[in-house]
């Protein structure tokens, strides 16, 4: 059996954690201050999952969770350029009649949200994944419970308050996940005895 330590990864995850819930704390004050958790957040989360992918020699728990992030980026640049595009669209209605500049641009939001939508069941499928495959190989199941958590909570959005209790829920269990690792642990099977 081989040791491997996670003490690192488990101090970086957990404060990678922690970061969105005090960014939130924050958001009144300044886009500043919460961009700047948000970040450091992501990059101490990817950091602690890529040192347990590689130390537990799974991959697929750094590339899923990085898919789902991706994801996630990409969504916001479509806000974005809906934003922009649509704030457009609205201003130059008003040449082509109000009413018809409004139903055009009430379709086009219906779908952007849509799309958005959807990015964002996908990401947390994809940071779900990434959950249960180190839920698996550490014996960790707040892990599960977080990623089950945050990929129903995705879908149950639309219905605000559930779909927003039960990921805030999930960060919880994640926090709870990193902090819970224990900061060595063995892995593999015990070598057989040659004869």
């Amino acid at each position: 059996m081989e040791k491997i330590e996670l003490k690192n990864a488990k101090l970086m995850g957990g404060i990678g954690a922690i970061l969105p819930l005090v960014a939130s704390l924050f958001i009144r004050r300044g886009f500043g201050l919460s961009f700047i958790f948000g970040v450091a957040s992501i990059i101490l989360i990817l950091m602690a999952l890529n040192e347990i992918s590689k130390k537990v020699q799974k991959p697929d728990i750094f590339s899923n969770y990085l898919t789902g992030f991706i994801l996630q980026l990409i969504n916001y640049f479509v806000m974005l350029i809906f934003a922009v595009v649509g704030g457009f669209a609205l201003i130059f209605s008003f040449a082509n009649g109000f009413m018809g500049g409004m139903r055009g641009f009430g379709f086009g939001m219906i779908l952007v949200l849509l799309v958005i939508y959807v990015l964002f069941v996908v990401s947390y499928y994809y940071i779900k994944k990434s959950f249960d495959a180190i839920s698996d190989s550490l014996s960790n199941q707040h892990f599960k419970t977080a990623g089950m958590l945050l990929y129903y909570g995705s879908i149950l959005l639309i219905v605000f308050g559930l779909g927003a209790i039960l990921m805030f829920v999930g960060e919880i269990f994640e926090i709870i996940g990193f902090f819970s690792l224990p900061d060595e642990i063995e892995i593999g099977a015990p070598s057989e005895p040659q004869g």
